[in-house]
């Protein structure tokens, strides 16, 4: 329901956009155009409100949790908006941790004041950013050390012996590029000045928007100047088929995924790294639940129950962000930080372009971060596919 109130509110915010452009309209037929898009704006707000309303009370109660939406309507900023126009709003929260297992919750950051009883819940989940260790910065680059490569091939020998050599790739310097991530829409008086509704809007519509960007940023980004640098992007992970970890000596005619998935977490175990966590499609995770044995019969769940997302001990984690059929298995406490250099940004202004005469208002989020993959090593990644003997390095 949610995402289709996006689209129809997407529809109403290129209209308003379509409008301000416009030339030959008169003033008062503009006027009665947006007077029209702003009550179906601030309706569609609403719908969204109330789809947020029903869903607290199938929610626990948690403290004084509050979403940047709920920070903003309550922040003296947005009491000020009256009088001044403008509002700007940081909300803190975004930068204050610092370990993967009390990191930066996407919950606490797009989830509404449950006190107040909102719960903003996207259809789409963002998990991705929830897996990674979180460190504040003020500059907007961070140099750090990349680790490299051991080969240990310590061995006892005999007297006398050749003694085997081990081979280390010396550790390089690497640059995590702070990064902005932002985008801004024109929403109307009505809609300004209706607090919860607006609250809704903010979370549901540009929050979201914002995150499920750095999310797919996090999987997916090249590591320039303008992108985060992803997990899959080359150098952040290793290979272990590439690499000979894996082989396809490992596995059997009958052998699944769900065994290669075994060898992989067991390949990261034997470097000293226990696994955190397996990062999928959910089209792969669908496609590794309806796998059946040799008689027809599910091997994990089946259609009248829910497959437990673990293998083999290691949580599955999926997102529509991860590219289909590739897959990350690895700790992220040991492979990467994001460094948060600005938390999540909520600025609001009639002083924009012909806003003031058109009685709009621009809405604007934004966030800046970078991401550091210290040790590649710890973090396994590439085709999810049961090696053959061409595809073995």
């Amino acid at each position: 329901m949610n995402e289709e109130l996006n689209k129809l509110l997407s529809e109403i915010d290129a209209k308003i956009e379509n409008l301000t452009k416009e030339k030959g309209v008169s003033e008062k037929a503009l006027k009665e155009q947006l007077d029209k898009l702003g009550a179906e704006q601030l309706k569609l707000a609403k719908a969204l409100q109330e789809s947020e309303q029903k869903l607290a009370s199938a929610m626990p109660q948690e403290g004084d949790n509050q979403s940047v939406g709920a920070a903003f309507i309550k922040s003296k900023s947005f009491a000020d908006f009256g009088s001044n126009r403008k509002a700007m709003f940081t909300f803190q929260k975004a930068a204050s941790t610092t370990t993967a297992s009390n990191t930066l919750e996407l919950a606490n950051v797009v989830a509404p004041d449950r006190k107040d009883g909102i719960v903003a819940m996207p259809d789409r989940p963002l998990v991705i950013e929830s897996l990674f260790p979180h460190v504040p910065t003020q500059s907007n680059s961070v140099e750090y050390l990349k680790e490299g490569v051991m080969t240990n091939n310590a061995a006892v020998v005999a007297e006398a012996g050749n003694k085997p050599e081990s081979t280390f790739t010396a550790p390089s310097l690497a640059n995590a590029n702070i990064v902005t991530v932002a985008h801004w829409t024109r929403i109307t008086r009505q809609l300004s000045a209706d607090a919860p509704a607006l609250q809704a809007y903010i979370n549901q519509k540009m929050i979201y928007g914002l995150q499920s960007k750095i999310d797919a940023q996090l999987v997916t980004g090249n590591g320039s100047t303008t992108q985060l640098d992803g997990l899959l992007n080359t150098g952040n992970y290793v290979d272990p088929v590439t690499a000979g970890y894996v082989t396809a000596a490992d596995f059997g005619n009958n052998d699944t995924l769900i065994d290669f998935v075994a060898e992989v977490a067991a390949a990261l175990e034997d470097k000293a790294v226990v696994p955190q966590f397996i990062l999928l499609n959910p089209k792969d995770w669908t496609a590794l639940s309806r796998l059946k044995d040799g008689q027809k019969r599910f091997i994990l769940g089946g259609p009248q129950s829910v497959a437990n997302k673990v293998l083999w001990g290691v949580p599955v984690k999926t997102s529509a962000a991860m590219t289909r059929s590739k897959y990350v298995l690895g700790n992220l406490t040991l492979g990467a930080t994001i460094y948060d250099r600005q938390a999540l940004e909520v600025a609001m202004s009639e002083s924009d372009g012909s806003n003031f005469t058109q009685n709009l208002i621009t809405l604007r989020v934004e966030r800046r971060l970078g991401v550091a993959h210290e040790q590649p090593a710890a973090v396994h990644g590439g085709d999810f596919v049961i090696p053959t003997a061409s595809n073995n390095g």
